[in-house]
């Protein structure tokens, strides 16, 4: 049965919808719809099917964090009913991701490329966190990838032969062989923080 509940921050292109296939069997799934804030259908959660524009790109660089967070916190408190929550977010949503690990209250969290983690990297996160970072990134240095680990040394930060978006099957981008590993480490996380944990 399903016990736990595990929340989805999307990326401004689209959402993975495999992971959320294989994660099914364990966990009450729930999306923030944060794409109203943006005011566009093509980022909205599980929609977009198209690259991001500089436009798309423009409306949530206009999303004021805090707004965004409460949108996410507001789905935690929702999905506290079906027991331990787990954040995963890509992208935009991997910042977010991170962002909750260390505002709100929530059990684990999974982030994959948030280009803006190392704007806050400073802050400290309330729970566990993995992050994983494609090693072929146009839009995130390595050097930023460093930054966190050597800031964050405890946590699991997870480098792949890839690009941005190495997770998404409709990006060029996307590294099946990354995607894979990615999405074990992922699933083993949050089945030990989420599931096992709550033994």
């Amino acid at each position: 049965s399903r016990s736990d509940d595990l929340l989805g921050v999307a990326d401004i292109y689209i959402d993975d919808l495999v992971l959320w296939k294989e994660m099914d069997e364990w966990y009450a799934l729930q999306n923030p719809d944060l794409g109203r804030r943006i005011g566009s259908a093509a980022v909205r959660v599980r929609t977009l099917l198209r690259p991001a524009t500089t436009g798309d790109r423009s409306r949530v660089g206009s999303v004021a964090w805090e707004a965004a967070l409460a949108d996410i916190d507001a789905t935690i408190e929702y999905a506290r009913q079906f027991g331990r929550v787990g954040v995963v977010g890509y992208c935009w949503g991997g910042s977010l991701a991170w962002l909750a690990a260390t505002r709100l209250k929530v059990d684990a969290v999974s982030s994959y490329y948030g280009g803006q983690m190392a704007q806050f990297k400073d802050e400290m996160p309330r729970c566990a966190v993995i992050a994983h970072f494609g090693e072929n990134d146009s839009h995130i240095p390595m050097s930023d990838v460093h930054a966190i680990e050597t800031k964050h040394p405890d946590m699991s930060v997870f480098t792949y032969p890839a690009g941005h978006g190495f997770n998404c099957e409709e990006r060029a981008d996307f590294d099946r062989v990354s995607a894979k590993i990615a999405r074990e480490r992922t699933r083993s996380f949050f089945f030990a923080k989420l599931v096992e944990h709550a033994k």
